[in-house]
């Protein structure tokens, strides 16, 4: 659990660090990538402890998808969030300054 924990901001810091060297005041992910997370989420967690066996479970939505924890090892998250990937994300605004 920590190790996620301790992932995020690494993350995070990228993609200020990215921001603000290029100018940007927002960025958001693609929809195409947040299309790949949703998937690799899903795979991730089929035939799991959380998605098999009929288990009602907080961790399910309505739908019966797991879909507010990460399915997957604690090394593999850690993997995904080493380093901002300024490629999946949309950059809608390219400055600090908006007009008043």
């Amino acid at each position: 659990m920590m190790e996620t924990v301790e992932a995020r901001p690494n993350y995070i810091v990228g993609a200020v660090r990215y921001s603000l060297d290029h100018g940007l005041a927002e960025i958001e992910p693609t929809p195409e990538s947040q299309s790949r997370f949703g998937a690799l989420v899903d795979k991730l967690a089929e035939g799991s402890v959380w998605t098999s066996g009929g288990c009602s479970s907080w961790y399910l939505d309505a739908t019966g998808r797991k879909s507010n924890l990460w399915p997957g090892s604690t090394a593999t998250f850690r993997l995904k969030a080493l380093r901002f990937r300024p490629e999946d994300h949309l950059h809608p605004h390219k400055s600090w300054e908006f007009a008043a």
